[in-house]
């Protein structure tokens, strides 16, 4: 009988799936590794590590024989070299260049009726049937060419969500992500066209798998990795109201869990970790001018990232009250009062990128331009460079995170403001939070901060430190605790 895996590597692949098996994790990978083991046999008989010459000639061989699924290869062999460490060869995340993602022309309303209304009038000589036939060969095409998933998915997305549920755009862009990359993960596991997916190809299994990736591939945190079950959920809910046909995929879906959450303080930069990083950018030249700016206004404004890159200059009143208009979750705004330091940045910042702009003007506050033509800096544009400012600034400055990204300076924003005395409901109402509840972390994160200070102040042998033990005033007994609970 043949071994599944011969090559001298064939012990440390076993080891690795068994110990994914045995945490409960996906076993997508493992076709993939047959093929690299095979390789190493053919190639490499005597490799007993992850060289770098094993790993890209395999690769290179794959692209040479000109086989799909290359971005699923690689990461199944990266991972796989995380897991064996001990100076294993980590193929870097952009070896493998990302297709050039195919987006086709979408015809509006007015664009098909026009369409359809010159079919109609369409005359000829030699064939005294061309404008019925075309008039209803159009219309079939336009009624009958998607499949009843991607039916489903166009009216998710073009009619419930905005117009029956009133969501805005920036909700269903994160729903559209969800299934957007869901039906790419399928895609690629199957090395199938994206038009030949069905509800059949997608189940518990499938989703589990996905979920995994998420978080193993892409680097979600849990939270994410629920919004995006969340999201499918909703569209799988749709279905099954709309089509009865979809119920029994409904309940597939929803054999699948939310992930158990762990419960942290909110994380959030000290004044000293942010003056380092808007030290960073070099703001003698523009791109550093606008980096800064940037951080400066999400940090004094406390926005989203999706909220500030939203934001068009005739979003910004000047005036005896400088403020902003945000363009919050759920279709809400918000107006923000602009400080004098980020006033006065602000018109430095217009002068240098918008200097023929007026107030009443729909360009974007922060762009990208390519060719010619201007468009919204995009969510992933900024993160990237905030990191990188993070990661230099740590290097002058111990205080500043390991990963600094575009949140964490509303959440700076919101602690500063609160350990300054603000009150917590105008802390809220300056967020934009639909509810005090979820403002209250930052209490809990100040109160949780000040009882750790004050116990590495203490010296373990003075009598003072069992009176500031948190483990003193837990309730260990259970009539007790039923009693406080009102139970008894």
């Amino acid at each position: 009988m043949i071994k599944t895996y011969s090559s001298k590597l064939a012990p440390l692949v076993e080891d690795y799936l068994e110990f994914r098996a045995a945490m409960g994790r996906s076993m997508h990978h493992a076709g993939n590794l047959r093929l690299f083991d095979r390789y190493c046999l053919e190639n490499h008989p005597e490799l007993e590590h992850l060289s770098r010459e094993a790993v890209r000639g395999w690769i290179s061989d794959e692209i040479a024989r000109g086989r799909g699924g290359l971005q699923n290869k690689a990461a199944a062999i990266r991972v796989f070299a995380k897991y064996l460490g001990n100076g294993a060869y980590i193929l870097p995340t952009n070896t493998i260049p990302k297709k050039q993602a195919y987006s086709p022309y979408i015809l509006t309303d007015e664009e098909l009726a026009a369409l359809l209304k010159t079919a109609d009038t369409l005359e000829s000589a030699h064939d005294p049937f061309l404008r019925e036939t075309v008039s209803v060969l159009w219309r079939l095409l336009y009624t009958c060419g998607l499949s009843p998933l991607f039916s489903l998915v166009h009216d998710f997305f073009k009619i419930y969500l905005p117009n029956e549920r009133k969501y805005s755009p920036n909700t269903i862009r994160a729903y559209q992500k969800s299934l957007e990359l869901l039906l790419d993960f399928v895609k690629e596991k199957r090395e199938i066209p994206l038009n030949k997916i069905t509800f059949e190809m997608i189940d518990r299994k499938t989703l589990s798998e996905f979920l995994d990736y998420l978080e193993t591939e892409r680097g979600c945190s849990i939270s994410t990795r629920n919004h995006r079950l969340q999201c499918i959920r909703a569209f799988y809910n749709y279905a099954a109201d709309s089509d009865v046909t979809t119920v029994a995929h409904m309940e597939e879906i929803k054999k699948v869990d939310t992930a158990k959450e762990p419960k942290k303080l909110v994380e959030h930069m000290s004044e000293a970790a942010v003056t380092a990083i808007l030290a960073q950018p070099d703001t003698s030249r523009q791109k550093g001018l606008r980096d800064m700016f940037l951080m400066l206004f999400l940090y004094k404004t406390g926005a989203r990232i999706q909220e500030l890159l939203d934001v068009r200059l005739r979003d910004i009143q000047f005036g005896n009250a400088p403020r902003v208009t945000l363009h919050g979750k759920g279709a809400k705004t918000r107006n923000v009062p602009l400080r004098e330091t980020v006033t006065a940045h602000l018109r430095e910042y217009l002068k240098a990128f918008h200097p023929d702009e007026g107030i009443y003007s729909d360009q974007y506050l922060f762009f990208t331009e390519r060719g010619g033509r201007r468009k919204r800096m995009s969510e992933d544009t900024a993160r990237h460079f905030v990191h990188e400012y993070g990661a230099t600034a740590r290097l002058v400055c111990p205080e500043v995170p390991e990963n600094v990204h575009p949140h964490l300076f509303r959440h700076s924003c919101a602690m500063s403001m609160y350990q300054n005395g603000v009150d917590l409901t105008l802390v809220s109402q300056w967020l934009g939070h639909a509810n005090l509840e979820t403002t209250l972390v930052y209490a809990h994160a100040d109160t949780e901060l000040k009882r750790k200070a004050i116990e590495k102040s203490v010296p373990h042998d003075s009598p003072l430190k069992e009176h500031i033990n948190a483990d003193r005033y837990k309730v260990d007994d259970d009539e007790m605790l039923k009693l406080l609970a009102g139970l008894k």
